[in-house]
């Protein structure tokens, strides 16, 4: 029970249960005091996150000394939300009671570019008194910061790729797929361990079910002589393309976003999937590929999980999706990485051995209650993104043999052949083909990268700076070079106008440099 009254100073304060959220003397000075304490030296923060702040006398403070900060608030008691004494004049509050699940309203409202310098902010007192709640809602801001920070460095790491990528994809492709609703339940196989137990049931209800493989698990599927209806790939680096080595089929149905890794499969029919990033945006919509568009995630499972949700409403069940180890079992066998191990056995360094320093190495986490599981910090970051998401309620997970996903029901061989002999059959082929004209398809992309040329020319000017920030997503420099990128916004924040704009131009320069090359290697 929430008992509020007024303080010494007559300023609202709080008591919970017996416990003091506020001073019952001055909360005002007590939440200055705390501040300062608290506060980074040279602090210049481009974001402030304000966790459980109780009647958040938190953020009058935090105005006085970052006036021009994007400030967002996260309540985890609407009661707490609706006697705040905050004077807010934004709509960057959550409370329990509001319209969009706190990930969502995170989203709308933190940029990838102020992640960079975030500053977080919480109130202990609350947290005392409402442990649970402030664990789940902490969770979920901590995931979503995670998420953007990954992308950020993702991104950082793959942006040239994904450019040379969809340079070269754009010219290779041959023929695109639409898709339409898939009208039988839906498999999709992944490449953790407890693959190999979900093998015998696939194959009984093959025909019953649309099968869509994870790349990672092609080469089990094949070796089992299990044809899948798609292939989705995501990754951008040349391992991806290793998954594919072994497909040799030019009908097999690819489903991936242009700055994947294709491998030699442009002849192959490709269900292209827009995952919303400016330079994707720019040639999909100016050469009429069609395409779906699918959030951007940092697991291909995740990106299967967004095309599911497009194309059925039927049963969903992920097989071999573990997000862990089964002792020195790291994916499941035959797998397209074991060729790379096998060459590098040699009898002072047996493959066992290999096995169990990649396994101790790379999986790091131990999970207490099981011993023969272990997990990395990649892994739990896709664990909670699986619990942090909205599933739908038709998702369902195969023989999992660790990390739990609590919005995903768990079911057995038996209990799958019984969900998926509900549905009648269906055999009409889900997708119509697209052939693309390839000498005007071509002179298409040539002129469009020469427009991007000309583009990044122009933006050399004395009002660049006016757009950096606010444009970040939909600037080709943001892909290019993310960390000198970001560089930018923090000489863009101090205001040093002349080496800002001394620096974008080498940038530009750089990028224009590196487009010319490729568009060398198509002309």
């Amino acid at each position: 029970m929430i008992d509020f009254y007024l303080s010494r100073t007559g300023k609202l304060t709080a008591n919970i249960n017996g416990k003091q959220i506020h001073s019952g003397i001055d909360p005002e000075k007590e939440a200055e005091k705390y501040l300062l304490s608290h506060i980074k030296n040279n602090a210049n923060p481009s974001l402030i996150i304000i966790l459980f702040p109780g009647l958040n006398y938190l953020y009058n403070s935090l105005k006085k000394y970052f006036p021009d900060t994007n400030i967002i608030t996260v309540h985890l008691n609407s009661e707490m939300y609706n006697n705040s004494v905050a004077d807010i004049k934004s709509n960057k509050v959550w409370h329990p009671g509001s319209d969009l699940q706190l990930k969502h309203f995170l989203y709308d409202n933190i940029r990838e570019i102020e992640v960079k310098k975030v500053l977080v902010y919480t109130w202990e007192p609350i947290i005392k008194a409402f442990p649970t709640e402030s664990k789940k809602y902490s969770d979920i801001v901590e995931q979503v910061l995670t998420e953007y920070n990954s992308n950020i460095t993702t991104t950082n790491y793959f942006g040239k790729k994904y450019i040379k990528n969809i340079f070269k994809n754009i010219i290779a492709i041959e023929k695109t797929v639409t898709i339409k609703n898939i009208e039988k339940p839906v498999i999709i196989a992944a490449s953790g361990p407890t693959m190999e137990k979900a093998i015998p049931i696939i194959k009984k209800i093959r025909d019953s079910v649309f099968l869509i493989a994870l790349s990672s698990s092609y080469s089990i599927l094949k070796y089992n002589n299990i044809r899948p209806d798609m292939i989705i790939s995501t990754d951008p680096g040349y391992y991806a393309s290793v998954h594919l080595d072994s497909l040799k089929e030019d009908n097999q149905l690819i489903c991936a976003p242009l700055t994947a890794n294709f491998g030699n499969h442009n002849k192959n029919p490709y269900l292209v999937i827009n995952q919303g990033t400016f330079i994707e945006n720019y040639f999909l919509e100016n050469c009429g590929i069609p395409y779906l568009n699918i959030p951007s995630n940092g697991t291909v499972a995740g990106s299967s999980y967004f095309l599911t949700a497009i194309i059925t409403k039927n049963p969903v069940i992920y097989a071999g999706f573990d997000l862990c180890t089964n002792d020195v079992k790291t994916h499941c066998s035959p797998h397209a990485f074991e060729n790379i191990l096998f060459n590098n056995s040699i009898k002072t360094n047996p493959l066992l051995n290999i096995y169990y320093n990649q396994t101790v190495i790379n999986y790091d986490i131990k999970d207490n209650t099981n011993p023969h599981c272990r997990s990395s910090l990649p892994l739990k970051a896709y664990n909670r993104w699986f619990n942090t998401t909205f599933l739908v309620e038709n998702y369902y997970r195969l023989n999992p043999s660790g990390m739990e996903i609590n919005k995903m029901k768990t079911i057995n061989n038996e209990e799958v052949y019984e969900l998926v002999s509900a549905f009648s059959s269906c055999d009409e082929t889900p997708y119509s083909l697209h052939l693309i004209n390839k000498d005007k398809h071509k002179t298409n992309v040539i002129k469009l990268m020469q427009q991007l040329i000309q583009n990044l020319e122009t933006d050399i000017s004395d009002f660049f700076y006016e757009k950096l920030v606010m444009e970040y997503d939909n600037n080709l420099l943001y892909y290019f070079n993310t960390t000198a990128y970001l560089d930018l916004i923090d000489l863009l924040l101090s205001d040093s106008k002349d080496v800002l704009k001394k620096n974008y131009s080498n940038l530009t320069e750089e990028c224009i440099n590196f487009i010319k090359k490729e568009l060398s290697k198509i002309t």
